[in-house]
């Protein structure tokens, strides 16, 4: 029996811990210990609590100096890591929990600074989740906002001042220095959770792709305010900046739409916008039940949600919040599977592209052709062999220190 931390410590939703669950109860019925080390507890008694499992609160830097980052580098920059002497502090309780769980792997989720504490201890150490987490191993590492130019200059400084900062650290820890940012990602196994046409990096070269890990059975059953005509399924967060635009314009069309709205704990959002036709839920539904009875589907571009409802082959309407949403909005877009737009426009362009996207057939069959080519994906293929290379990686890790 092994034991597996599984560590989650940069970006926010239940997505992190949706990915975590059916990975933690296959390892769990191997008879593996795993611990989840996470960084929003919130969603624990949703996902884990019900299946036994339990988590401990991730060591993470409050602070977000780059409120609009270009690249990872910048990312890391923004949580501190010119800083070395705060960033020891966070890099040492990330050891200490190390020393007090005993790891037998790491399972980094979105977690660069486990990874950095992780460096040079005898457990072999892993990246998992979609491509943004895991960039290309290039200095500098490259612009992920190709929407727009961003000056060269900018990514070098981000990289040298992040390096120098990552570099006292491995001094300070006894450990050799890092040659380049991406080199903090260079670990024993790569579990990408996503597909070619959704990568962050398209021009990462050969790799394994496995496809999105995505809750599937979990949640309530769908229940929609309106019988017949299209369905609308959306997944919303509270607190966008244009939540009310983008609600009136759903209510205001007439479909019979049902969203998940996460983050309206007043429920005043609920109570102003609720209509005959728009149901308005707090707690989280059945992917699997909900994408196969809707006709499209609205979000803010977590890849969670665009992997389930193109799996289903249905068309997305997108409303990014963040960079990693809107790279994610791109590939929809470029795939011909959904429309994204500029949110200052929203209270004119809701109730049109939603009747674009259902009226519309283009848009539903390029959905379909993409369901189509994954058609032969298995979730439960892909638990199981991100289990066994876990399992080998172990092994193959007690055997090189018995030698």
């Amino acid at each position: 029996m092994s034991r597996i931390l599984y560590a989650w410590e940069l970006g926010g939703g239940f997505g992190h811990v949706a990915v975590a669950s059916p990975l933690a109860l296959a390892l769990k019925r191997r008879n593996h210990e795993i611990e989840l080390v996470l960084r929003d507890l919130k969603s624990v008694d949703f996902f884990l609590t019900p299946h036994g499992l339990s988590a401990w609160q991730a060591p993470i830097a409050w602070r977000n100096e780059i409120p609009n980052p270009a690249s990872y580098a910048e990312i890391l920059y923004g949580m501190g890591y010119h800083d070395p002497k705060g960033l020891i502090g966070i890099v040492r309780a990330w050891r200490r929990l190390f020393e007090i769980l005993k790891p037998d792997m790491l399972l980094a989720d979105h977690a660069p600074t486990a990874l950095l504490a992780a460096r040079g201890l005898s457990f072999p150490c892993a990246t998992i989740g979609t491509g943004f987490y895991s960039p290309p191993r290039l200095s500098p590492i490259p612009s992920f906002r190709t929407w727009e130019r961003v000056d060269p200059v900018r990514l070098i400084t981000a990289e040298q001042r992040v390096l120098a900062g990552m570099n006292a650290v491995a001094e300070c820890l006894g450990q050799s220095p890092f040659g380049a940012v991406s080199d903090l990602f260079a670990v024993d196994e790569t579990f990408l959770l996503t597909w070619p046409e959704l990568d962050h990096y398209p021009a990462r070269g050969s790799a394994c792709y496995r496809g999105p890990m995505m809750p599937r059975e979990m949640g309530a059953s769908p229940c929609w305010s309106k019988d017949g005509g299209k369905k609308i399924f959306g997944y919303l967060k509270a607190d966008y900046l244009h939540i009310d635009k983008l609600l009136k314009g759903l209510r205001d069309c007439g479909r019979s739409t049902l969203i998940y709205l996460q983050g309206d704990s007043s429920g005043q959002l609920a109570a102003r916008y609720r209509s005959p036709s728009l149901s308005i839920v707090s707690e989280p539904l059945s992917f699997d039940a909900v994408m196969h009875e809707a006709d499209m589907v609205v979000c803010h571009a977590g890849m969670n949600t665009i992997s389930a409802a193109l799996l289903a082959g249905k068309p997305l309407l997108l409303a990014p919040m963040q960079a990693e949403q809107h790279i994610n909005a791109q590939r929809v877009v470029a795939l011909g599977c959904g429309i994204s737009f500029v949110p200052e426009l929203m209270a004119n362009k809701v109730s049109t592209s939603l009747e674009q996207l259902l009226q519309n057939l283009s848009y539903t069959n390029h959905a379909r052709n993409f369901a189509s080519k994954y058609a032969d994906f298995n979730p439960d293929e892909q638990v199981t062999g991100i289990v066994e290379r876990v399992e080998t990686r172990i092994s193959h890790n007690e055997i090189c220190r018995l030698i």
